[in-house]
């Protein structure tokens, strides 16, 4: 079954830190010896979800990844369930990492985390410990956001991030210093909705869709097109994955009621003496034995094998 191209990084599961280097060594020559073991989770347009590490390590072994689609509602919840229990990450990298995608989601405003942000997924601390530091977070995203790179990769703890923040809340400059933040988060993601948008433009381009021009036009936004276009090639891919399904199963068929024959005359013998006897008590009528089945069987063996590269 033909697999889901990864395009890129999904900036939710952007916020969680890479393995050290050594570490995905180790993962890569794990997957030479042993293979990916857990597939890439990816959205239905190729960004990863989860499985960063899996996709560099298979980069470095030169494996190619094999990718799962995630079809969930709530991208946000899965990337942070598959994420946030990392056993390398402190509980103020989680913290930082958990209020990123949250903030992302839009799930804060007015500096507050929206009803249910805190309860998304489970942690190992205690609900009002979870509580204290993700709100700590927030203030450093809302105050201080250069600073949560720094926490994410270790080199500040949240608590010393948070009083920086927590002094530029209550000093006069922060109205401005808010302002200022605001317009480069804007100009930031401007520029990363029009790299999105100018991939999406490309890729339909090359499919020769008919959603270009309407783009073009201003009919419709590129998402939208992208979206309709996905739709419009849904039953395609569905029948694509069909065939790709009957080609393994009848190969697997075949070859496994031709691996059960490998006993030959000997085998052959045994079965007619102790099992065909029993056949009429086992085997529905249609699919007992006969001379004409039988024969078929042979001639179709008969043609495969005079054709198989030798």
């Amino acid at each position: 079954m033909a697999m889901t191209a990864i395009t890129g990084i999904h900036p939710y599961a952007d916020q969680f830190p890479m393995l050290p280097q050594a570490e995905l060594e180790e993962l890569a020559q794990s997957i030479r010896d042993s293979g990916l073991r857990q597939p890439i989770v990816v959205t239905v347009d190729g960004l990863i979800l989860d499985g960063r590490n899996r996709f560099q390590a298979c980069r470095m072994a030169g494996v190619e990844p094999e990718t799962v689609v995630y079809e969930g509602a709530d991208l946000a919840e899965y990337v942070l369930d598959a994420n946030i229990t990392r056993r390398n990450m402190t509980t103020g990298q989680r913290a930082m990492a958990t209020a990123l995608v949250l903030e992302a989601d839009g799930r804060r405003a007015n500096g507050r985390w929206k009803r249910g942000s805190i309860d998304i997924l489970g942690t190992q601390n205690s609900e009002n410990n979870w509580r204290y530091v993700l709100a700590q977070a927030g203030t450093v995203l809302d105050y201080a956001p250069a600073l949560a790179g720094r926490v994410l990769d270790g080199t500040l703890a949240l608590d010393a991030a948070y009083k920086e923040a927590n002094e530029i809340k209550q000093s006069e400059e922060r109205d401005k210093i808010m302002a200022r933040e605001q317009a480069r988060r804007q100009r930031e993601e401007e520029a990363a909705e029009a790299e999105h948008n100018a991939r999406i433009i490309t890729d339909l381009t090359q499919a020769g869709s008919k959603y270009v021009a309407l783009i073009e036009d201003g009919t419709m936004t590129p998402r939208a097109a992208w979206s309709a276009h996905r739709e419009d090639t849904r039953k395609q891919r569905e029948h694509q994955e069909k065939l790709a399904r009957g080609w393994r199963d009848t190969n697997r068929h075949i070859t496994e009621a031709v691996n059960m024959l490998q006993g030959g005359a000997e085998q052959a013998e045994i079965f007619l003496n102790d099992s065909y006897p029993h056949e009429a008590d086992t085997v529905p009528e249609p699919l007992r034995l006969t001379i004409s089945n039988t024969q078929t069987a042979i001639d179709f063996l008969t043609y495969i094998n005079e054709r198989l590269p030798r």
